[in-house]
């Protein structure tokens, strides 16, 4: 536990992973979170807590144990959508990225295609076929989402059509999120 911390999060921290039980820091943190946090099978899952002040992690969403069930990344500076690796988040009830500079559709299952009409994920399509469907993971606890005040810029039909793929959702908060257009503008009918 540390408080009132500012700068880089020490990549050495990482060697914790099998004993650690709780994991919480607060302060003004900065640049890119340094390790995968998949490895910390032993934390609790709601001991898991990086707050304060901006200006924020930046890149990348960091890879979480599998066994959390609420995941909290607000307020930093992330980008990119949620790891594929938190498919296997098999208890998760809540995720909140909001706050952060996230421009593309988050949720990365879905439609991979060139259509104009569809956003296209670029780090996950580059390795990917066009056309591809990413099969959504099965979150049958996944009531809460939040992505607010993100620039994503996302097509309102693409968001309701990933979002679906999530029957148990009960809240989710997608303002300003530069959504656009209508629902039916995203087929050819």
């Amino acid at each position: 536990v540390g408080y009132q911390l500012s700068g880089t999060l020490p990549a050495g921290l990482k060697a914790c992973e099998h004993m650690a039980h709780r994991f919480e820091f607060f302060g003004s943190f900065t640049g890119p979170f340094p390790f995968s946090l998949k490895g910390f099978k032993h934390i609790e899952g709601d001991a898991l807590r990086f707050g304060g002040s901006p200006p924020g992690f930046l890149g990348p969403l960091p890879e979480m144990p599998a066994h959390f069930k609420v995941v909290d990344w607000s307020g930093h500076q992330f980008t990119g959508p949620i790891p594929l690796q938190w498919a296997e988040l098999v208890n998760v009830s809540s995720i909140d990225i909001s706050s952060n500079k996230i421009t593309v559709p988050p949720l990365p299952w879905g439609h991979v295609s060139d259509n104009k009409t569809i956003p296209r994920i670029n780090a996950v399509s580059a390795m990917l076929p066009s056309g591809l469907f990413l099969q959504p993971p099965v979150w049958d606890k996944f009531t809460s989402l939040n992505l607010a005040n993100n620039p994503i810029g996302w097509h309102q039909g693409f968001f309701f059509s990933t979002i679906a793929r999530f029957p148990t959702l009960r809240s989710v908060d997608a303002s300003n999120t530069g959504m656009f257009g209508m629902g039916g503008d995203m087929y050819d009918l």
